[in-house]
This record gives C-alpha cells, structure tokens and sequence, in this order.
C-alpha cells in the first residue's frame, strides 16, 4: 500500500469516527497510534497473555490477570470461532462492531499471541486495545487490525474491529 493511501484511509477514518465517535475519537487514535495522542489520555502497555493450556474442540488458551489478579484477559480460538476472554467471559471476535474501511472484510480473525495489548483511560472510562497481525504467515503478518473493547472489565463490553488497510481483499475469518 502507498503512502498516500495509507494517509487517505486515516483521515477517512478520522473523519467518519469523529462522525459517528463511539468511542470517542482520541480513544481510537491513540489505540491506532500506539500512544495517547492528548494529554487527556492515559495509555499503558499490558502483559499479553501467555499460553495457559489447551482446551477440547480449541486451540491453546492464552490468558493472563490484570490489576492483582482481579481481572482474567486473553484469547482462544475454538471451533466455532475466535474469541476474546474478557474478565474470564467469552465473546465471539466475528460479533464485534465492523469500522472497517471496507466493511465486506468481517471481524472475528483470532488475536494472535504476538499482539500488543494496552489499556486506555480517557473522561473516566477505560478500554482494552489490542494490535495484532491478521495473520501470522505470509502477506497477512503486515497487516494489522485492531479490536477495541469499550468497559472491557465491566459487565457488558462493547468490542469494536477495525482493520485500515483499504487493499486487503475480503476474506471470512475461519470458523
């Protein structure tokens, strides 16, 4: 991809999220940037999840706690998709809302255990970004998409995908 349209695609996306800005705009640059992107914002790498075992009809479970054990994060992939644990609950990856710049490129691609984690705290509210490659062999390991996870250690979370790459041809995850 150029570097033009690389630009292209984040003003677009800029644009349209400070449009339609759930969550807000500085929570998804700074998720997107790696860094908080206003003195507002506090953004903090996390531990990613190590590997904790391996489960029947799923792959290896990659979990680890946050703030002195409270809080279990981590992902899976199972049979019948990939999932994000989230305070030792599950949520299908393939169900989180689709900010994709071509929305035929469906989320639900499994969280890859190289991928960057970090919490964002931004007017009070906190959320869980993570950075991970749509795959880890071939073209895809330089592609990144990210998952965005609104009141990730509350008792409802919203889960957010969004994958910029305006080049990548649509794919379905793998069930």
């Amino acid at each position: 991809m150029s570097l033009k349209q690389t630009i292209g695609g984040v003003i677009f996306f800029i644009i349209s999220t400070t449009l339609y800005a759930t969550p807000p705009v500085e929570v998804v640059a700074s998720c997107l940037q790696q860094k908080a992107v206003r003195p507002t914002v506090s953004f903090n790498s996390i531990p990613g999840p190590s590997k904790a075992g391996t489960e029947s009809g799923c792959g290896d479970l990659y979990q680890t706690t946050l703030d002195d054990n409270v809080f279990i994060i981590g992902s899976i992939m199972c049979d019948d998709g990939a999932y994000i644990i989230l305070n030792g609950v599950r949520y299908l990856l393939k169900d989180a809302v689709n900010y994709s710049v071509n929305h035929s490129i469906k989320p639900g691609f499994p969280i890859l255990p190289t991928a960057e984690w970090s919490q964002i705290e931004f007017d009070s509210n906190y959320y869980l970004c993570i950075e991970t490659a749509v795959s880890d062999l071939g073209e895809g390991s330089g592609v990144p998409q990210y998952y965005l996870v609104e009141n990730a250690l509350g008792t409802s979370p919203v889960i957010y995908f969004y994958l910029l790459d305006n080049e990548v041809m649509p794919l379905e995850p793998i069930p």
